[in-house]
């Protein structure tokens, strides 16, 4: 992760100085910005990670923090005035670390645990995809296997076997083979 590019945005110019010092020690592309600056700088979501300090949870720290989680990038997040009952108002909380701002925190350990976290849940939006194709799919092998039930008077099993040998003959995933079946007969009533 040395290599990454580590993009420090503050609203207090001394606390983006000291947290740029400290990342200094472990990477060697570390950037600087403001608020407004942020979206030109982060060119490379995959090969960047931010570190946000803020005084307060304002709408702006609620802004950057949903335009990092957007472009998944890792993020580590420290507030200044940071209470107990303010952690459930941060969009996202699960994707990202926050922590109160303190100058001692290894940032290099807490960016590691970010980049998991961020791993973590590409993974799992990559299986929540997967998961909702299947379910899609076999939407419309159902609706395609009762198609050919009725128009052709033959059971589950010969329905879902012709579904089968077409799929293997178009080499083609079932789902679409089926898909492609209903939307033709959809197009012919």
């Amino acid at each position: 992760m040395k290599d990454h590019t580590v993009i420090v945005c503050s609203d207090s110019l001394e606390q983006q100085a000291q947290l740029s010092g400290q990342l200094a020690l472990h990477y060697d592309n570390i950037i600087g910005c403001q608020l407004i600056q942020v979206e030109g700088m982060l060119t490379d979501p995959q090969s960047s990670a931010m570190v946000v300090s803020w005084s307060q949870p304002t709408a702006e720290l609620k802004l950057l923090i949903d335009f990092a989680v957007g472009c998944k990038c890792p993020l580590v997040v420290m507030v200044g005035d940071l209470h107990k009952g303010s952690i459930k108002d941060f969009p996202h909380a699960n994707q990202y670390v926050i922590l109160p701002f303190r100058g001692d925190y290894d940032l290099n350990i807490w960016l590691e645990h970010a980049t998991r976290l961020r791993d973590n849940m590409l993974a799992i939006e990559k299986e929540v995809q997967a998961l909702t194709q299947k379910l899609d799919d076999r939407k419309w092998i159902e609706k395609a296997k009762g198609t050919l039930m009725k128009m052709h008077h033959i059971d589950e099993e010969e329905a879902y076997k012709a579904l089968r040998n077409s799929a293997m003959k178009s080499s083609q995933p079932i789902g679409q083979v089926a898909k492609n079946l209903m939307l033709t007969f959809d197009s012919i009533s």
